[in-house]
């Protein structure tokens, strides 16, 4: 398959054995470098589309968010459950007015397009133009 052959892509249910990896830090790089090449088509050619008909460049307001994203040298790495791939409004510079417990200031996207791919092997598209905060964020005096 060529590296951006949408017409080519495919997913299969073997696919679901990747999930059941029992190390988690192999499981979650086994996850990235399985899906994330494949979804990335998919979401490249859902952006192609959208600069298409709507006429605007969504790489302009818009970066790349992925699940999971771990590193290998972390000293524990969070399983998700699922991945996926997708698109989030880009952060600007201005800090938040809203603050995590710890005091730092919060740092939220404010809406998601994104495929997420589960052990079940359901090709899911979430969509969220405006994303609830976590209830740990506490505005600021």
């Amino acid at each position: 398959m060529e590296k951006n052959d949408f017409n080519k892509l495919e997913f299969e249910a073997r696919d679901r054995d990747v999930f059941k990896i029992p190390d988690v830090s192999t499981k979650l790089s086994t996850l990235q470098n399985y899906f994330f090449p494949r979804l990335e088509i998919l979401l490249r050619e859902s952006l192609r589309e959208v600069e298409e008909i709507y006429g605007i460049n969504p790489y302009q307001t818009m970066t790349f968010c992925y699940t999971p994203q771990h590193r290998r040298d972390a000293s524990s790495n969070k399983d998700f459950g699922f991945v996926s791939i997708g698109v989030t409004g880009k952060r600007n510079q201005q800090k938040l007015i809203f603050k995590k417990k710890g005091g730092g200031y919060a740092s939220i996207h404010a809406s998601y397009l994104t495929y997420e791919i589960d052990p079940e092997g359901s090709l899911t598209v979430v969509f969220t133009p405006f994303r609830g905060y976590p209830s740990s964020i506490t505005l600021s005096r």
